[in-house]
């Protein structure tokens, strides 16, 4: 019998909404609901982890000077379609306040249209500012040029100040970061324009089924409060245990994830540790097997020299005497590069700090420098030292500090400056770099140096 009660209770709390004018509300609430939905496809394309800013982050990373920077047009298609979808949506709308379909009082029509015109702004392709709008239309081509990456991003975005910029068209991970940054600022004009006139829809239609809700809802206001009560305390219970167990879930998810994370940075601590001891022990490997040839050598010349003065003990002082004779100096490039490598500071604290000239560094991009290479003192960003030999030569080392990226790596071997053994895309400072042999250079009558014989460089 309770359980009768109780259900016809229940049921009568419901009767009044049979004669509610919430199908109105729904129908309103659904059409604005589409444009929500419309954003939210669109708007996870371009945040930080979306298809569009994870694609540029790793560009930025791996083609520091790409003339096109997209490779595949699918993704990016996809952003643009979703844009254009959510435009559509945005102005079916406000057609519908316009003309009155969706009722809603003047005053509140008026903040509606007011919001609508903000996000609109972020589409108006006509302003010298960057939009969305304008920076979405750049990738519908599923590529990036070098003139569209300076003029319509780097420029407008204030990454560089003028399009003479040697670097203006180089998408690098500063262009990323103000990109990313100007999208943030954008979506968040969106999402607080599109929350304000989510708010005025849901109060009006709140408004208009306000009298009619209170006229019905008094005329069963006892069955109804209690019906609610009933449903609600049935309700709560299993609600409040069904809460605890999703917030119990989501704290052991994030615990997991943090533990990732963590472990994640310290194998990577790890591999880079592993490559450094490698580099290293390759370094010493190398410096063991050239000092032990040249013992191997000196041992085998004694060993030789022994047996002879044991036969012939007259000539045991002659061979004494003539002992630096049998063993000349190391030539000078040699008996250098030896104290390169033992101590660079050293070898380098009174020697010539110098860089190619910026005319030989464009005629080697143009491939019209036929040979000729010309380097000018630099104390401040100079690449190379220029040692000189007691016999008067000039020897080019590499600045042991420098970090000699893939595009500088690229010149020196395209120049043959150095012959470089390796691969060319990776990046390395100067002491982690073998040299082989020193270049060999000369003053001119400009007081320039040039280049006259290449060297040899290993990149481990």
């Amino acid at each position: 019998m309770k359980k009768k009660v109780i259900t016809l209770i229940i049921l009568g709390s419901f009767f009044p909404f049979f004669f509610t004018g919430c199908e109105s509300k729904s129908g309103n609430s659904q059409q604005f609901q589409i444009i929500q939905k419309a954003y939210e496809t669109f708007a996870k394309n371009i945040k930080e982890n979306g298809t569009l800013l994870t694609q540029l982050k790793e560009e930025s990373e791996t083609q520091p000077i790409p003339i096109e920077i997209l490779q595949t047009t699918k993704n990016f298609q996809e952003v643009s379609n979703n844009f254009n979808n959510f435009q559509s949506k945005i102005k079916e709308f406000e057609n519908q306040v316009e003309n009155e379909e969706i009722p809603i009082d003047d005053d509140k029509k008026e903040k509606i249209k007011s919001y609508l015109g903000k996000i609109k702004n972020q589409f108006n392709t006509t302003k010298q500012s960057p939009t969305i709008d304008n920076i979405i239309k750049l990738f519908e081509d599923g590529k990036l040029e070098k003139t569209e990456i300076c003029n319509d991003i780097q420029i407008p975005l204030g990454v560089f100040d003028s399009k003479e910029d040697e670097n203006c068209g180089k998408f690098n991970i500063k262009t990323y970061i103000e990109l990313k940054r100007f999208l943030s600022e954008q979506n968040k004009i969106i999402e607080e324009n599109i929350e304000e006139i989510n708010r005025l829809v849901n109060s009006n239609l709140y408004q208009n089924n306000k009298l009619l809700i209170a006229i019905i809802t008094s005329s069963v206001l006892g069955l109804g409060i209690i019906g609610s009560f009933i449903w609600i305390y049935l309700l709560s219970k299993k609600n409040k245990q069904i809460i605890n167990e999703i917030l119990s879930q989501k704290e052991k998810i994030k615990n997991l994830e943090n533990k990732n994370e963590t472990q994640k940075s310290d194998i990577q601590q790890l591999e880079n540790k592993i490559n450094e001891l490698g580099k290293l022990i390759e370094r010493e490997y190398s410096q063991i097997q050239l000092h032990l040839g040249e013992l191997d050598y000196k041992i085998n010349d004694l060993s030789s020299n022994s047996n002879q003065n044991r036969e012939n003990p007259q000539q045991l002082s002659y061979s004494q005497s003539t002992y630096e004779q049998t063993y000349p100096p190391l030539p000078e490039d040699v008996r250098l590069t030896n104290l390169y490598r033992e101590n660079p500071q050293g070898l380098l604290q009174n020697a010539i700090r110098v860089s190619m000239t910026k005319e030989t560094v464009n005629k080697v991009l143009a491939g019209t420098w036929e040979g000729l290479i010309e380097l000018e003192s630099n104390s401040r960003q100079g690449e190379f030292y220029i040692v000189s030999s007691n016999s008067g030569e000039s020897y080019l080392f590499l600045d042991p500090n420098t970090l000699f990226n893939t595009q500088i790596l690229q010149q020196i071997n395209k120049s043959q400056l150095f012959i470089c053994n390796g691969s060319l895309s990776q990046k390395l400072k100067g002491g982690d770099i073998n040299i082989i042999k020193p270049a060999i250079v000369e003053k001119n009558i400009e007081n320039n140096w040039v280049f006259v014989q290449s060297g040899e460089i290993d990149l481990l």
